[in-house]
């Protein structure tokens, strides 16, 4: 089955020995699950004693759990607290039937339906075919064991072996570095405190980049959060290169960075509309729906800066409030964005110079200076001239912001309040029908 690479662990006088998992994990909870799904399935067919041999293969004896207790009766434990529930609960079998089922259990259901086709598939043979299904759990599964020195990176070999493979995820690696820095691999409380914010499955889902790049939003937040810490352009395969860079240059504590992902996890998901989700409540404003309408995604990292420093709440108003403008009029005037990365970088050069303190007035003055075409930001005559000759292009919510925007302009203390815009539609002057 391969090579495993492991690293022993401390533990304690009596207590089953402990080794980091490197490069092998999913290989080892699938033999898991399907030496489970034997033992269940001879159990089910009153063949207790292969049954119990079996079991000895997926459960620690009682006397070895140590301080541990519970925790260490399976082989294995996953670090992500929700596949680590699913996966005991599977091999511990204590909910079998019933909707919705762990991913483990569907695993483990699916081993045991199999395993019973096989079985059946030869009546006349069923001990015969008990025999060798044993005998090939126990005596043929065969896994060279590569066992690192305690000095060793475990994670800087985990991306070496995963190199030529399918490409790992950034946010694969990150998560691996901090766990290893911080020495919470077998402190479940720690490593959840740390990382468990992005076990919600929002995290994994993809979303469009760009035209042709598409990214998990923990990996976009996670390249955006190195763009401005790092203040400088990080491509989309080299974020993880650049975390060990700035852990080994700055010397953070691992602590301290993962409080500032978490910081700047709540306002990417307010910027992504997952508001309700991140912070169980409303998004603040309009300005994130309209920054999303933009389709200016290269300006996030400044906005993440502006709300992870210590920006006055009337100066950061401010800020985002130039940010906005500058965003619409370019959108309005029909502007590329293509190459606005690099104006947003030394935007946050320059924040990063003058500090928090003035930040609205160091935006003012920087987006002011930007006379070339790629970057300029339109003045009042350059917006009129384009918009009373030239039709408005961009998708259907772009053009409905905008709309929008200008209805409530136009609104005063005496009108009544506009309410919810998110079912209306685009009218046209003649009805598209009857």
């Amino acid at each position: 089955m391969g090579a495993i690479v492991l690293q022993q662990q401390r533990s304690n006088t009596g207590e089953v020995e402990k080794r980091l998992v490197v490069d092998g994990q999913q290989r080892l909870t699938t033999l898991q699950l399907l030496i489970k799904a034997a033992e269940q399935v001879f159990q089910s067919r009153n063949d207790s004693e292969r049954a119990f041999r079996l079991r000895e293969l997926t459960i620690n004896q009682e006397i070895h759990l140590g301080v541990g207790g519970y925790d260490n009766q399976t082989k294995i434990k996953q670090s992500n607290l929700n596949d680590q529930k699913a996966f005991q609960e599977a091999i511990r079998s204590t909910h079998i039937s019933g909707e919705n089922q762990s991913w483990a259990l569907r695993a483990l259901n699916y081993f045991k339906e199999e395993l019973n086709n096989w079985l059946d598939d030869a009546p006349e043979n069923v001990t015969d075919r008990a025999n060798a299904l044993e005998e090939a759990l126990t005596e043929h599964l065969k896994i060279a064991v590569i066992d690192l020195d305690q000095g060793e990176k475990p994670h800087v070999i985990f991306e070496t072996l995963n190199a030529r493979g399918e490409p790992l995820k950034q946010s694969d690696l990150i998560k691996n570095i901090v766990m290893y820095e911080a020495n919470v691999i077998d402190d479940d409380e720690q490593a959840n405190k740390l990382w468990g914010m992005f076990d919600d499955e929002w995290w994994q889902q993809y979303t469009k980049e760009s035209r042709s790049l598409r990214t998990s939003h923990i990996d976009r937040l996670l390249r955006y959060w190195m763009v401005m810490r790092a203040l400088k352009d990080v491509t989309a395969n080299r974020v993880a290169w650049e975390f060990r860079y700035y852990l080994e240059a700055r010397k953070p504590s691992i602590q301290a960075v993962t409080s500032d992902f978490r910081d700047a996890a709540t306002c990417y998901g307010v910027i992504e509309g997952a508001y309700r989700r991140i912070l169980g409540r409303a998004a603040p404003g309009t300005f994130f729906n309209r920054m999303k309408a933009i389709e200016l995604g290269v300006v996030t990292p400044v906005v993440l800066w502006l709300f992870t420093s210590e920006v006055p709440n009337d100066r950061r108003q401010r800020c985002i409030e130039i940010l906005e403008s500058y965003g619409v009029r370019r959108k309005l005037c029909g502007l590329q964005t293509q190459g606005l990365n690099k104006v947003f970088i030394g935007l946050l050069q320059a924040l990063d110079r003058e500090g928090p303190d003035w930040g609205d007035t160091t935006i003012l003055h920087f987006l002011k200076t930007q006379q070339a075409d790629g970057s300029v930001w339109p003045n009042d005559r350059m917006l009129c001239d384009h918009v009373t000759i030239n039709p408005m292009k961009g998708n259907a919510s772009w053009k409905k912001m905008v709309l929008v925007a200008i209805e409530l302009q136009f609104r005063s203390e005496k009108a009544e309040e506009l309410g919810p815009t998110s079912n209306l539609e685009i009218e046209h002057v003649m009805p598209k029908a009857w």
